[in-house]
């Protein structure tokens, strides 16, 4: 009986329940008419009684999870900033995770699981936890630079998490679990539930309250609730390692296995446990020296790999770890090019790269995308014709495909001009932009999305022909448009004997330098032969210059007071005459 238009129930209804209902109003007069009687049924029951609960991100949102939005132990607010997204941003082979990128002063988000109803002690809560730089393939967090944020695994009785407690949290003020030290490649985590039995909700809490420089990715996934094992058990991470492009013999650095105990007891793995398998098993190497290892419950080893290819070609092999007759895999994958192949992901220090060449409005490096590593290069968002030259190619057979990967900034249609066109042009007269006059591949607004793609372009049209590729964009205002890892046929390396090198320091008849000695530097020709290393000639007369002292080194500088061969002893004022000579055998 209620003077009002809406009436909310003060007692929970029963799950999956049909329920029937309507309305009668009345007045001084007496009552009206009775309401067409409705139904509703009730939701099923979301609790969570069959283990073990397994979540792997792999629909969004899990079923029966939410979002909230307040600071821990504050009012309970909708809201919330986790996503969907690669782990460890690696979008190849799939595998999904819950992510929330932490930056700036105002992140206090909650994922919150479906009740759980634990039945009784002898459960836990098993998850992989996983912090790098924004948008990066597992790059560490710079320490310092994120000191207030944290995260902390939290269980209440209530779905809205209030009144919590904290299972176990990171932090960079204190905690035993640092914050920063969250590993970039990913880690296990247990969590003992003996204390909660009964119906709970967990809670996945990271916050951020002060802008600092920190913009990170934190990632959660395979969340699991389960008994908790009386016997060892294998888990290891990652299932996959794509090492990318490489050169003929240059081994790439090594990357982790790690092998996680899960279970309980002792699990043992010897060296004779680990082996690479695979018609290209010679191109790849496992390092067992942490082996053998007897892990205890938590604890991990680590089993590094590299690819080593001694092969042109894409490789592909299997690192297989047995244990208790159980193969569990890893699958590795490299791509190898030639000794002299055109290979450029931008990483390096200067820019353009050694041999690329820029015109008056020149591609510039970029940091927000990178197809891998850190940079890429991008033209756009002010009007103009961008240029951007490689070094001089020799097209011939079995190398004569270029590839490289484009995308560009924004999503946003307001940013799409369709007068903006991206071209792949050749040249095969030189690397001035009006030699360029073959246009090879062409890109528009709708070619361009935020989606990296490879775009592949046969050239054996020029096999025994030198051309130069040029990427020109023209502007007027629009997208960002963004490429990575130029990958293709050989750089030309000519033939006969180097030019002379041009010496940059100290200048010709240089006084005060230091006594304790300093660095001759040069840099190489761009004309003549390619060096394989170079003569150092030194003494204290010109007309014996090639008589005293001489060093080979490979590198553009040397010391000659530090040589660990026929080391030199400056004294003051002495005057000392040097050259250096460029030779290729």
């Amino acid at each position: 009986d209620i003077n009002a238009l809406t009436y909310t129930l003060t007692t929970p209804l029963a799950y999956n329940t049909t329920y029937y209902w309507t309305v009668l109003a009345y007045n001084g007069a007496g009552n009206g008419p009775t309401a067409t009687v409705r139904s509703f049924t009730t939701r099923t029951d979301p609790t969570i009684n069959t283990f073990p609960y397994t979540t792997d991100f792999s629909t969004w949102m899990p079923t029966n999870w939410l979002q909230y939005k307040y600071i821990i132990n504050g009012t309970p607010a909708t809201g919330g900033s986790w996503v969907q997204d690669d782990w460890l941003n690696i979008i190849s082979p799939v595998n999904k995770a819950a992510k929330i990128n932490i930056y700036s002063g105002s992140h206090y988000d909650w994922l919150v699981t479906p009740p759980i109803h634990i039945p009784a002690t002898g459960y836990e809560l098993k998850f992989d936890l996983a912090l790098m730089q924004w948008n990066t393939q597992s790059t560490p967090v710079t320490p310092g630079n994120q000191a207030d944020d944290r995260f902390l695994v939290v269980i209440s009785n209530n779905p809205d998490m209030s009144s919590p407690t904290v299972l176990m949290e990171w932090n960079n003020t204190g905690s035993a679990n640092v914050f920063d030290n969250i590993p970039a490649t990913g880690g296990t985590y247990i969590i003992d539930l003996d204390s909660y039995v009964g119906t709970k909700y967990i809670g996945f809490y990271a916050e951020s309250l002060v802008d600092t420089d920190g913009d990170n990715d934190l990632m959660i996934d395979n969340v699991i609730v389960r008994e908790s094992p009386s016997a060892p058990i294998l888990s290891y991470s990652p299932t996959s390692i794509n090492f990318g492009t490489t050169f003929v013999n240059t081994p790439t650095d090594y990357q982790n296995v790690t092998v996680t105990n899960t279970g309980a007891g002792v699990l043992n793995l010897a060296v004779a446990d680990v082996s690479l398998i695979g018609t290209d098993a010679s191109m790849f190497n496992v390092n067992t020296s942490n082996l053998p290892a007897a892990l205890s419950s938590g604890q991990s080893v680590i089993i590094p790999v590299r690819y080593n290819p001694t092969a042109i070609g894409n490789h592909t092999a299997t690192l297989r770890m047995v244990y208790n007759s159980t193969n569990y895999d890893v699958a590795l994958s490299g791509n190898a090019l030639g000794e002299h192949a055109l290979y450029e992901s931008f990483e390096g220090d200067t820019f353009p790269p050694t041999g690329w060449s820029t015109a008056p409005t020149p591609w510039g490096i970029y940091t927000v995308y990178a197809h891998t590593g850190t940079k890429s290069v991008k033209s756009g968002l002010t009007a103009g014709t961008w240029w951007l030259m490689t070094p001089t190619l020799s097209i011939h057979e079995g190398a004569n495909i270029l590839t490289f990967w484009y995308r560009d900034y924004s999503e946003s249609t307001a940013w799409d001009y369709v007068d903006e066109y991206t071209y792949v042009m050749l040249s095969t007269t030189g690397n001035a932009p009006e030699n360029f006059t073959t246009t090879l591949w062409t890109g528009d607004y709708q070619t361009f999305t935020t989606t990296w793609q490879m775009a592949s372009i046969d050239l054996s049209a020029y096999n025994g022909q030198n051309v130069v590729i040029a990427f020109k964009s023209i502007h007027t205002g629009g997208n960002y448009r963004i490429i990575d890892d130029v990958a293709g046929p050989d750089i030309f390396v000519p033939s006969g004997p180097p030019d002379p090198v041009n010496l940059t320091y100290p200048a010709n008849g240089a006084t005060g330098l230091p006594q304790v000695g300093f660095n001759l530097t040069w840099t190489p020709a761009t004309t003549g032969g390619a060096p394989d290393y170079y003569a150092v000639y030194m003494s204290q007369s010109d007309e014996t210059i090639y008589d005293d002292y001489y060093w080979e080194t490979t590198n553009t500088s040397f010391n000659p007071v530090t040589a660990e061969e026929n080391p030199i002893t400056f004294n003051y004022l002495d005057r000392w005459y040097w050259t250096v000579e460029a030779v290729n055998d």
